[in-house]
């Protein structure tokens, strides 16, 4: 094969083993115009950045109060259902108790009524026993 020089993107070294500076440009911008312009762009790129951010926050926050809106309406729900239910229950433990207390109150007047009656039974045996004692007092006494 033939040696055919090669170009190589390494710069090459000189005597002294120091990679050799590349040459000044022939043209050059001034400093302050490229630092402006690169200023600018970097600005620029930051204005952007910000307004993207502060939209997504916006955004965040308008969720976050639709959110909210959303949890109170379905808390208000949640309590009226409940409130329904605990409602309903209370009315069914009312009208039980009612019902119990009723059969109770009928209990109770009955044995008021019992005990009226053996009351009256038992004056009417004491009456009894008076006028069936006093007779065999006067008996007694007839005879002796």
């Amino acid at each position: 094969m033939e040696d055919i020089p090669t170009t190589s993107t390494k710069r090459g070294r000189d005597s002294y083993g120091e990679t050799p500076k590349p040459e000044n440009k022939t043209h050059k911008m001034d400093d302050r115009d490229s630092e402006s312009a690169t200023g600018n762009v970097y600005i620029e790129f930051l204005t952007k950045q910000m307004a993207t951010l502060i939209d997504a926050v916006s955004e965040v926050k308008i969720n976050q109060e639709k959110m909210t809106g959303m949890l109170e309406k379905k808390m208000e729900d949640w309590k009226a259902e409940i409130m329904g239910h605990i409602d309903s229950k209370v009315r069914v433990l009312q009208d039980e108790l009612s019902i119990d207390i009723t059969t109770e109150r009928i209990r109770v007047d009955q044995i008021v009524n019992n005990v009226q009656e053996i009351k009256d039974n038992l004056s009417r045996l004491e009456v009894n026993n008076e006028t069936r004692h006093g007779r065999l007092t006067e008996n007694n006494d007839l005879t002796v």
